[in-house]
């Protein structure tokens, strides 16, 4: 019966810290996902913009004007948060 309670609290005290672990871990993957998040907008933005580009000129979007989708970027107020 003492070798089951030693047990007990051995497997009780090893869930609590692989508990920790998990959740310590989790919220650094969490952290590095939300520090993402701008870059994976503006990577969306982008591509829709030359999609956008290659419907209009009705083109694939590996022929899409590079330097104009260059300057359209530049000039869109959504891109960069500067009034």
């Amino acid at each position: 019966m003492k070798k089951i309670k030693i047990f007990i609290i051995l497997f009780l005290s090893l869930s609590e810290t692989i508990t920790t672990f998990f959740i310590d871990y989790m919220s650094w993957i969490a952290y590095g996902s939300i520090r993402m998040e701008p870059v994976f907008m503006v990577l969306a933005q982008s591509a829709a913009m030359a999609a956008s580009m290659a419907i209009d000129a009705k083109v694939p979007v590996q022929k899409i004007d590079v330097n104009r989708l260059q300057k359209w970027l530049q000039n869109d107020p959504y891109l960069d948060q500067q009034p």
